[in-house]
């Protein structure tokens, strides 16, 4: 499927493509949280990575869905 972040700049603008239904926004953004669940144990170990705040958007996106 794909990396979300190659098409999309963030969650909000997955959101508002209109171009995709659904079920697809739903897979794509559980993918994105778990790469980002990822990162987040990476920079928990010290390792730099991502916005701080995404997963928490990518949450709020799911809940929206």
């Amino acid at each position: 499927m794909g990396n979300p972040e190659s098409k999309y700049a963030n969650p909000e603008a997955l959101m508002a493509d209109t171009s995709i239904g659904r079920r697809q926004k739903v897979e794509l953004l559980r993918q994105w949280e778990y790469d980002q669940l990822e990162i987040a144990v990476a920079q928990g170990e010290g390792m730099g990575g991502t916005e701080p705040e995404l997963l928490g958007r990518i949450r709020k996106a799911l809940a929206g869905l």
